[in-house]
Order: C-alpha cells, then structure tokens, then sequence
C-alpha cells in the first residue's frame, strides 16, 4: 500500500514556527515556501496523508498550551 502526499498549509505565530516545523519534520513532511506576514507565518508543505491524523492532535494539544493562540491548518486542493 503506498502511502500518498497530499499538500497543505498550516499558519501560525512566529514564535511558534518552529516547534511546528520540527514536528512536521518528524511526520515527514517536504516543505514547498514559506510566508512571514506581520507575526504569522504561512508554511505550504507536503506530508504523507496517513500522518496526518496524529498532526492534528498534535495541533490540538498546542492550542490548548498556548493560551487560544490562533492556528489555522487545512489540506491545499490547489
């Protein structure tokens, strides 16, 4: 069974970037750009789709520790 990549965005506080970025990696994730905007950040990546899943509960749990700090991740159909 192949394990296909889909493409998606994830932003997200600067100075949370990072921790996003090292988590993604771990996933396996290929990063595409990346885009600074005041003090967001907006990442394009591709991930293996069956990663996902444990991604967003990652994501889940971040919110919950960075007090209702805003993160905003959906797949790319573009």
């Amino acid at each position: 069974m192949v394990n296909k990549r889909a493409e998606y965005v994830i932003e997200a506080p600067e100075n949370y970037l990072g921790d996003v970025l090292n988590h993604l990696n771990e996933l396996g994730a290929w990063f595409k750009d990346l885009e600074k905007r005041g003090g967001t950040s907006r990442l394009r990546f591709r991930a293996p789709e069956a990663n996902m899943q444990g991604f967003q509960e990652w994501l889940k749990r971040a919110r919950c520790t960075t007090n209702g700090t805003s993160f905003r991740f959906y797949r790319n159909l573009h």
